[in-house]
């Protein structure tokens, strides 16, 4: 069960604005959706080789109240950082909490 002492982040919760290119492409920026206070834990640190270089990518796990239209479509802004979300878990499927499973967009 989710204490609400537990929940001492500020996230904002975004979706993509509708707007498409002429190449198909995304061209919508991102608009708040929601705001929830949460927990933030950082899960593991693991480097990427990427164009040779090592690119840290941090894992993290938030845990939200439940906000129903939440998908991995939506992203975080948790002050200047942005995580993308990964996975969305209802808890016990009681609609009560989500865990999401987010990566660090560098």
């Amino acid at each position: 069960m989710l204490r609400s002492g537990e929940l001492r982040h500020r996230v904002r919760i975004q979706a993509r604005a509708s707007g498409v290119g002429s190449r198909g492409e995304s061209t919508g920026d991102w608009a708040d959706v929601a705001q929830r206070w949460a927990s933030i834990v950082t899960l593991s640190g693991d480097e990427l080789e990427r164009a040779r270089q090592r690119m840290p990518e941090a894992r993290l796990q938030v845990r939200i109240r439940y906000l129903a239209e939440l998908t991995t479509r939506h992203r975080l802004l948790f002050g200047s950082r942005v995580l993308q979300i990964g996975h969305v878990d209802d808890v016990d499927q009681l609609h009560v909490e989500q865990i999401l499973t987010c990566s660090e967009v560098p």
